[in-house]
């Protein structure tokens, strides 16, 4: 849910509905922007697998299935409609 204080967009929580028709709520911490970056840790651990030559902790398939949730995201917020994950 994005909430707009002074005319800045801040999101504080994924709002999840499950295709049994749930809906899980899901708190968010602080989020990295153009403007202020806030270090996640992934980038570090991504450089150390290139260093140490060991397999990064997330794969590149399962940072495309992220990146489509927030896709989805974005488009349902747009939208204003449910955007299904196949």
């Amino acid at each position: 849910m994005a909430l707009c204080i002074s005319g800045r967009i801040r999101f504080d929580q994924v709002i999840v509905q499950l295709r049994d028709g749930t809906v899980e709520k899901y708190q968010v911490g602080v989020m990295a922007t153009n403007e202020k970056q806030v270090s996640s840790g992934i980038m570090d651990a991504f450089v150390e697998s290139i260093v140490t030559n060991t397999p990064p902790s997330i794969s590149g398939e399962e940072g495309l299935k992220s990146l489509a949730v927030i896709l989805a995201a974005f488009e349902s917020q747009d939208s204003k409609k449910v955007v299904s994950l196949s």
